[in-house]
């Protein structure tokens, strides 16, 4: 049989858990493998909904994320990968909602967003000491004026022109 749902907190603190192919259609309910320090990976095929809070928090091994949405009205809630080792994502176009401290602290040097984008908290990318270059497709500007908690060399690109904060 397959399984048709996770729950909360179901891998949460898993001392072995390394790679995750996530193949069921559901969100990632929040909690989901938070505090599992040794993962690494993080796949998903035809995701619907979106990544409930704080699913992968402090997985401070978790360096890989790829995203196959199936439909739109995507959400990644709030310190969904807070604290982890993201070093590069592609958000893929469906992604609506960015929610508060979503990327806290990750490495990754590039990032962009899609055209679906509409909400991205203002600490979304808090701590995200790396951050060279952010680019938006579509005007967010008045979000972009409240990042004020990245480093201060980053780049920001709104519609493919260069935006100063």
């Amino acid at each position: 049989p397959q399984v048709a749902e996770v729950m909360s907190y179901a891998f949460s603190s898993s001392d072995n858990l390394l790679t995750i192919e996530w193949k069921i259609e559901n969100q990632v309910p929040e909690y989901c493998f938070a505090y599992s320090k040794k993962l690494k990976s993080f796949k998903a095929t035809s995701i619907k909904n979106g990544i409930e809070d704080c699913a992968f928090i402090d997985c401070s091994s978790l360096n890989s994320v790829t995203l196959t949405l199936a439909g739109s009205n995507f959400f990644i809630l709030s310190s969904v990968f807070k604290n982890c080792a993201i070093s590069e994502i592609v958000i893929p176009n469906g992604v609506e909602t960015i929610g508060s401290q979503a990327f806290y602290g990750n490495p990754f040097k590039n990032l962009v967003f899609p055209d679906t984008l509409t909400t991205l908290a203002e600490d979304a990318l808090q701590n995200c000491q790396n951050l060279e270059k952010f680019e938006l497709t579509n005007d967010l500007s008045e979000i972009i004026s409240n990042l004020n908690k990245i480093g201060s060399t980053s780049k920001w690109y709104i519609e493919g022109e260069p935006y100063l904060v």
